[in-house]
């Protein structure tokens, strides 16, 4: 796995439980919900650039 890569980590320790759960929940609370916004952001840019190739850049 990447050093970068918190998406995959994420989904890595999502099935995990128990009292494992429980001392991760607020990290992995936080990094899921900056994994969401990334991913919101990047649809957004790649929206905007398809915006702008479609007009020309205008």
């Amino acid at each position: 796995m990447d050093k970068k890569d918190l998406k995959t980590a994420v989904a890595a320790l999502t099935p995990i439980g128990g009292v494992e759960a429980d001392a991760l929940r607020a990290w992995h609370n936080a990094a899921q919900a900056r994994v969401n916004i990334q991913d919101a952001l990047q649809a957004l840019h790649n929206h905007a650039l398809a915006a702008l190739a479609a007009t020309g850049g205008a």
